[in-house]
């Protein structure tokens, strides 16, 4: 476990240390990035990218892969 930082806010990840104003930020914390493996991939062959959210590889796909970016449904 990473060492305790000051926390001003009200939630804590108790596996990662981070902290959150809200709740739902703590939540989200824990069922998308703490722990998870990442569950989204760039579908360009060769490519090995992936990411915790699919708007992130979308985001990869048009700044890395752009000329193919129109063809890509994703």
């Amino acid at each position: 476990m990473l060492p305790q930082r000051k926390c001003l806010n009200e939630f804590r990840c108790d596996k990662c240390g981070r902290c959150y104003v809200w709740k739902k930020g703590l939540q989200a914390h824990k069922k998308y990035q703490c722990g998870v493996k990442k569950q989204f991939f760039c579908p360009v062959e060769g490519c090995r990218y992936r990411a915790t959210f699919k708007s992130t590889v979308r985001r990869h796909i048009r700044g890395i892969h752009s000329a193919v970016a129109s063809s890509i449904k994703y």
